[in-house]
């Protein structure tokens, strides 16, 4: 049998130039030393369409495991930089959030390119909060739950980061490069943000009363960090403002579509006592 690591360099390359699944990528380079050096992130198409990778919960060590769909199977990746680290992911990318700084950065989890940004404690302090002493009170409710990008920071600087984070209500919060500090956006609404989603050029929430709202943020052309935000539609029918029923924004074929879930209760009468199951 042939050794396949005394292949030529070139023959190798232009065969991990045409594997286009991002887990067999990773796996293309870790074959030997010869085959990784073929397979720099630079011979890996970017734009090829990915089926969705899901991120599992942390463990205490270096790596995380992340469950491809297509494949159905598990793969561990190292990735030292997200211990300890809350993570949200949007467009391949990784929202880190350090639990014991609250520092923040955006990581790329399969180059591990990695952009600061500023802090949560930052954050807090449009509320006027110290985070300090949050963190030795044990206050958890100032976290960070949702991030969404605007576009793949791999493939343009033209990209805006949007966060919701808890401060003693619901708030919301945008980033975009080169600017020093988070820009605040009033909250209108006193329903909380439910889900959050950008489409066509806009970020879009919808609350948990089902109000829709757009923002449109400037781009990083301009200096001057500036948000427009209107409300764009209301559930008027008073069934979708249960406690029980999730709102979510969702992109299909271009269309902005708001997809309503119901969680039904149902009461079991036991010898012992009630008991309430969810379904």
């Amino acid at each position: 049998m042939a050794n396949w690591a005394e292949l030529p360099i070139d023959l190798i390359t232009e065969i991990a130039k045409r594997v286009k699944v991002i887990e067999d990528f990773i796996a293309f380079g870790a074959v030997c030393t010869s085959w990784r050096t073929a397979a720099p992130k630079l011979n890996f198409d970017v734009l090829s369409p990915q089926v969705p990778l899901l991120l599992l919960g942390a463990k205490d060590d270096d790596y995380r495991e992340f469950y491809s769909l297509s494949k159905k199977k598990l793969s561990l990746i190292y990735l030292p930089e997200a211990r300890g680290q809350e993570c949200l992911p949007s467009e391949g990318w990784l929202c880190t959030v350090a639990n014991n700084t609250g520092e923040m950065n955006l990581l790329h989890p399969f180059s591990r390119i990695k952009t600061q940004l500023p802090s949560r404690k930052d954050l807090l302090s449009f509320h006027g909060f110290d985070y300090l002493e949050r963190q030795r009170e044990g206050k958890r409710w100032h976290c960070i739950d949702k991030a969404i990008l605007s576009a793949n920071p791999s493939l343009t600087s033209d990209y805006a980061l949007l966060v919701h984070y808890y401060a003693g209500g619901s708030c919301l919060a945008f980033w975009r490069p080169r600017d020093l500090n988070w820009t605040e956006i009033d909250v209108v609404t006193d329903g909380g943000v439910c889900n959050m989603i950008f489409c066509k050029g806009q970020f879009y929430s919808v609350s948990y009363r089902g109000e829709v709202w757009v923002y449109d943020i400037a781009g990083p052309s301009i200096a001057q960090p500036s948000v427009q935000t209107r409300l764009l539609a209301e559930l008027e029918d008073d069934m979708f403002k249960l406690p029980s029923v999730q709102f979510y924004l969702v992109e299909l074929s271009g269309a902005l579509l708001l997809v309503t879930r119901y969680v039904i209760l149902v009461v079991c009468v036991l010898s012992k006592g009630w008991r309430l199951k969810q379904v």
